[in-house]
């Protein structure tokens, strides 16, 4: 399974915080708000990982993360050059995800402890809602500070 991690919104609600950083990219208690939906495909051991990013911020997000060695996983990136929504990110991501199953969790959503999560296997979507309780505390992001 591979995993997608929509990070291309433009955060209008946040306003006027998001207009000089991405949304996901926000601090959030003790470490970026993307590390959040990361640690969910971490913990469901996915190691192939695609992140859906807005235009302009591929440089931000690839100091950040780099190419996930540092979790022991494979980051890549694609660019959304319009934030169109949950069903764009599967187009902009159709050459990475090649057939496969694919997890996308939203990079910046989260709902009282909970993320949302969307599933897509054969053709069929399932939408679950995640309890990620867990993952403020994962280990693996906790240990390791990648600057």
């Amino acid at each position: 399974m591979k995993g997608l991690i929509l990070a291309a919104g433009k955060g209008t609600r946040l306003y006027p915080m998001t207009r000089m950083i991405c949304k996901p990219l926000l601090p959030v208690y003790d470490k970026p708000l993307i590390y959040y939906p990361l640690s969910i495909l971490l913990q469901a051991g996915i190691t192939d990982i695609m992140v859906i990013i807005p235009e302009g911020e591929e440089e931000t997000f690839s100091k950040l993360l780099g190419d996930g060695s540092a979790w022991g996983v494979h980051i890549s990136y694609a660019v959304q050059k319009v934030p169109r929504g949950i069903a764009d990110a599967f187009l902009v991501a159709e050459d990475f995800i090649k057939g496969d199953s694919v997890c996308l969790v939203l990079g910046a959503l989260g709902i009282a402890g909970m993320w949302l999560a969307i599933f897509a296997d054969v053709g069929v979507m399932v939408l679950a809602v995640l309890n990620a309780t867990r993952a403020l505390y994962t280990k693996d992001l906790a240990k390791k500070n990648v600057q």
